[in-house]
């Protein structure tokens, strides 16, 4: 998140805060206590931080894991009556699909490919379900704007990107996949942010 936010920042000239936790997706009401007790304290310290930065934001992007969260009925109410308040507060809000996962060792397929040997790739299907899950909160929120690059020429070839792995293992970009997909990205967030508020869901 951190380079993607750097390289989206860069070229739309805004500086963004990322604000995220290991498992976490620090919003009010998030149910801290099913994550490992290490994460706990983390996911809360965070959770109050977003709070606090709120109220001085006029644009909140929201992204997770959904395959994971959307599993806890807890947070999907969390992540509904957070969409809902934050866009009633006239805040620009954008939900981020989540990105293609892999059941393959993106880094087994890495290694085959450059012995000129083929490697089977596939995917796993679950946060495609997650990612209809979040577009369908998002689509009923009006003043939320859902965007999902997961179909895009940007992923096409995944894990490869014009010729370059940016997958760091089945589910996270790696550093040079980060900056690429914030380069690919920033143009269309600042679209979906220039459009006036109202319920529209994006998918390039």
């Amino acid at each position: 998140l951190n380079h993607f936010f750097d390289q989206v920042g860069n070229e739309q000239g805004v500086a963004y805060r990322v604000l995220t936790a290991s498992s976490c997706v620090p919003i009010p009401g998030f149910d801290v206590e099913r994550l490992p007790t290490w994460a706990q304290k983390p996911c809360r310290d965070q959770i109050a931080a977003v709070a606090k930065a709120l109220p001085e934001v006029d644009r909140v992007i929201v992204a997770g894991m959904w395959q994971y969260q959307m599993q806890s009925q807890a947070f999907t109410k969390a992540l509904t009556d957070f969409l809902s308040a934050t866009a009633g507060a006239n805040k620009n809000v954008v939900v981020l699909a989540q990105v293609p996962m892999f059941e393959t060792d993106v880094q087994r397929v890495r290694r085959f490919t450059e012995l000129v040997l083929s490697a089977p790739l596939t995917f796993n299907r679950e946060w495609q379900a997650a990612n209809q899950q979040v577009k369908a909160i998002a689509d009923r929120t009006p003043g939320v704007r859902f965007l999902d690059f997961s179909s895009s020429s940007f992923f096409a070839a995944a894990p490869y990107e014009q010729g370059l792995l940016i997958y760091r293992d089945s589910h996270h970009l790696n550093e040079v996949g980060a900056s690429r997909y914030g380069h690919y990205a920033a143009q269309q967030l600042q679209r979906a942010f220039d459009q006036p508020q109202s319920n529209v869901s994006l998918k390039p």
